[in-house]
């Protein structure tokens, strides 16, 4: 149709398809081909874009000094025009180019500069996808600067880098995790105050702070950075490296899968490689430890770590070995911690006996709602009331809180301080029901004392929140 810009932007694009296939000679072709129609339409956006992709082909081909020339062009262009994202791109790579030539610490202080600067661009963005887009993005810039201050770490051993580095990884995390509660339209999920906001100065606080008997494992994985760190309060923050992330990723998936399909907790072959994988390098550190304290991202989530086996005695399972509780980050750690140093800490929290069935005693008047339909009925489980009535008979009246009944509601778990208690005793029915906002979700009473239905499931995102952490 003889739309040259057309035929040099696709000319681009056909450049930056190659050079991620490896396809450098073609890419090259591609780029040059552009350049030229860029040019001679004196279009200068387009020739700064294709520049920006020369400068990705040179970097693949170790050809730094032409990546660093045709990249500070288009950066040159990127600020005079406004152009932000485009400008954070050749920044991005003009890093990658000082790490190449083993300019770390020009790396770190670019890297540095770019969080910032992304970070406060993101908060301006009104468009969700375009948000996402900046919060991928930032991904990748405390991935390339993780690495970079392990390099450095490498190089110039005792200088704190790798706390530094464990912080950028803390940072990752609770950004991600904040933004997807955003993103699900669950921002207010913590109030006032986000236990998740990340915490400056957390790696050494953990190191302060942790138990004697206690280990935290960090998993980062990001294309640029695949690592784990190992937390002890007697040996400090060490780490090691990992395989390919996406390969994780994809094993602890499918693991996942098949755990949630299977009856049994026997270890299928995805978890033996992902215990070798993650654990086996951390063997020493795990050893002799009681509580074991994981923090990850993406697919780890999803992964059950008790069901791994112990890389120190392969015959058992990490959950015969070890208490093993599953952390949403480290700054959340801290909140819990600091709620468990709280006054009035008490030992045991009690919860059983629920009002469930419209037959119940308890109920003096008929429901004035009925049960929601397709709802299973049950029976009053009144030996779990005497069950927790031993149990607290063992311990002082001081030590022990106990809800029963119509108290055993939302509203009682929403409005006691969990973390402030060394034990939880939920007794009760689990329900799995047929979405993800129901799976795995614990009943509480159906009705209040006038025999209305109130919301009566405690899922199993509520449990993460509240629960999780109550062991710790």
């Amino acid at each position: 149709m003889g739309y040259r810009r057309g035929v040099a932007l696709a000319n681009t694009r056909l450049g930056a398809v190659s050079v991620l296939n490896h396809q450098y000679d073609q890419a090259l072709g591609y780029l040059k081909t552009a350049l030229d129609g860029f040019t001679a339409l004196r279009d200068e956006y387009g020739r700064a874009d294709a520049l920006l992709a020369m400068g990705l082909l040179r970097i693949q081909e170790g050809r730094t000094s032409e990546a660093m020339e045709v990249l500070q062009q288009a950066l040159h262009y990127f600020q005079s025009a406004g152009n932000v994202k485009d400008t954070l791109s050749s920044c991005f790579l003009l890093a990658q180019v000082a790490i190449q030539e083993r300019r770390l610490s020009d790396a770190q202080s670019e890297l540095d500069s770019l969080v910032r600067d992304a970070v406060k661009v993101k908060l301006q963005v009104s468009s969700e996808d375009e948000r996402m887009l900046y919060v991928a993005t930032i991904q990748d810039y405390y991935g390339l600067l993780a690495r970079t201050l392990l390099q450095l770490d490498q190089a110039e051993p005792g200088k704190g880098l790798i706390l530094h580095a464990f912080e950028i990884f803390e940072r990752a995390t609770s950004q991600a995790l904040i933004e997807k509660l955003a993103l699900q339209q669950r921002s207010d999920t913590f109030g006032t105050e986000n236990p998740l906001q990340f915490r400056p100065g957390i790696a050494q606080s953990l190191l302060e702070q942790l138990p004697r008997h206690s280990v935290l494992l960090g998993y980062f994985l990001n294309r640029y950075c695949s690592c784990a760190f190992v937390v002890t309060p007697d040996q400090g923050i060490k780490m090691f490296t990992l395989s390919d992330p996406e390969q994780i990723s994809r094993i602890a998936a499918l693991a996942a899968h098949r755990v949630r399909a299977s009856a049994t907790a026997t270890p299928n072959r995805e978890l033996r490689q992902l215990s070798d994988m993650l654990l086996k390098p951390a063997a020493p550190q795990l050893q002799g430890r009681r509580d074991i304290i994981v923090v990850s991202q993406g697919r780890l989530d999803l992964l059950p770590f008790v069901l791994l086996p112990d890389p120190n005695d392969p015959a058992k399972l990490m959950i015969d070995s070890h208490d093993v509780v599953q952390s949403p980050s480290a700054s959340y750690l801290a909140v819990a911690q600091a709620n468990l140093s709280q006054e009035h800490q008490k030992e045991l929290l009690v919860f059983a006996d629920p009002v469930l069935d419209m037959g119940d005693p308890r109920l003096k008047s008929r429901t004035l709602n009925s049960v929601p339909e397709g709802t299973v009925a049950l029976s009053r489980l009144v030996f779990t009331r005497l069950e927790a009535e031993q149990i607290t008979s063992e311990l002082h009246k001081g030590q022990y809180t106990e809800v029963y009944g119509f108290a055993f509601a939302k509203k009682a778990i929403q409005s006691k301080y969990l973390n402030r208690y060394q034990y939880l005793h939920f007794a009760t029915h689990a329900q799995e029901g047929n979405g993800p906002a129901t799976r795995g979700a614990l009943l509480l009473s159906r009705f209040n004392e006038a025999g209305r239905n109130v919301p009566y499931l405690l899922t199993s995102d509520e449990i993460v929140r509240s629960i999780s952490l109550a062991r710790w």
